[in-house]
């Protein structure tokens, strides 16, 4: 047993562990026939965990056969957990395999991260036609080789004018806790604990959160707590949006797609997959026999329809789809060379 496993569960007495396991039990009673509860897998709180039964893992060789047998994709991609990488870098493998697929023409692909510009533009910027979309997609930009060229930005009359004050009220905390990290960007301000003590950062978390309040409703905020980090963003700046905006765009363009994924890892990826849950029927408008995949990377409480194991899956799907790219592109050639 790990020292904070051992600190946690003594904690607590049996007579606690007996009425807390009791009231689990009571809670887990199914409360329609589309659901059931496991046991998180982490078990840090052994607490049951509800699921639709509905989530199924993803069958990666049917999802590689009807990205196949279509002719319009669209493709988002989280990075941060979700790609493989090195040192938060992306590995030279998925950026060659990520190459091979923005090459097809069937194809548009893009990454949404929560960092900003100067921290993602480097690791992308050799993929052609690639979108990037920055700060949950506040910001994006498509096939372009200069990063100071006009990035389209989704909320045109943005009011970014509490970051100084929010920036303000961070800073001694940066200052006081060392390894924390202020991140400014144009629409949010994010206070990185990640390399600091996990409690610690958590119970200032808190704190912040309270200090903030004010500044929240006066500019309606919204306060994102994630792994390692505290982030304060304008309400309605989230991964669903983007989503919404581009896929919008692709039918207007008449470039009806017959194949939508989106795949992610973490809470910012659930407005990615709740708005595909909500827009699907509305989706199927367009096209009746449209494939939409929302996925998850691990086995967890979820919007997702799907999910994988592991990053391990993730690139094996992006592998499949690039030989399929490959093989795809290599007849092309061959019939026109004919």
């Amino acid at each position: 047993i790990i020292k904070q496993d051992f600190i946690y569960s003594n904690k607590f007495s049996l007579k606690n562990w007996f009425f807390n396991f009791l009231k689990d039990i009571k809670s887990s009673k199914l409360t329609d026939e589309n659901t059931f509860f496991i046991c998180n897998d982490e078990c840090s709180q052994f607490k049951l965990r509800k699921l639709e039964k509905k989530f199924k893992k993803l069958e990666i060789k049917y999802i590689s056969l009807n990205y196949e047998n279509s002719h319009n994709r669209l493709i988002f991609f989280d990075f941060e957990g979700t790609l493989p990488s090195n040192n938060n870098k992306p590995t030279e493998e998925i950026i060659n395999l990520l190459k091979e697929i923005t090459i097809d023409k069937r194809n548009r692909i893009f990454i949404i991260t929560e960092k900003g510009k100067d921290q993602i533009w480097d690791y992308f910027k050799e993929i052609k036609d690639l979108g990037i979309g920055i700060e949950y997609g506040f910001k994006y930009i498509i096939n372009h080789p200069d990063k100071k060229a006009n990035w389209i930005k989704l909320i045109k009359d943005y009011n970014n004018t509490w970051i100084e004050n929010c920036v303000s009220i961070l800073t001694p905390y940066t200052e006081r806790y060392e390894g924390s990290i202020l991140y400014i960007k144009e629409s949010s301000v994010m206070w990185n604990y990640a390399d600091c003590d996990q409690e610690l950062g958590k119970q200032l978390a808190s704190i912040i959160s309270s200090e903030l309040f004010n500044l929240v409703n006066e500019y309606n905020l919204k306060i994102v707590n994630g792994k390692g980090f505290i982030e304060i963003i304008a309400f309605g700046i989230h991964k669903g949006y983007f989503v919404s905006h581009i896929l919008k765009k692709q039918i207007k363009k008449g470039r009806i797609p017959d194949f939508i994924m989106c795949i992610g890892d973490d809470f910012s990826d659930e407005k990615m997959f709740n708005y595909l849950n909500k827009k699907e029927s509305e989706i199927k408008k367009y096209s009746k026999d449209v494939c939409i995949y929302s996925i998850t990377v691990g086995k967890k409480p979820s919007n997702a329809k799907y999910y994988v194991n592991s990053i391990k899956n993730v690139k094996e799907i992006i592998n499949n789809f690039a030989k399929i790219s490959e093989k795809t592109s290599s007849s092309i050639s061959s019939s026109v060379i004919r």
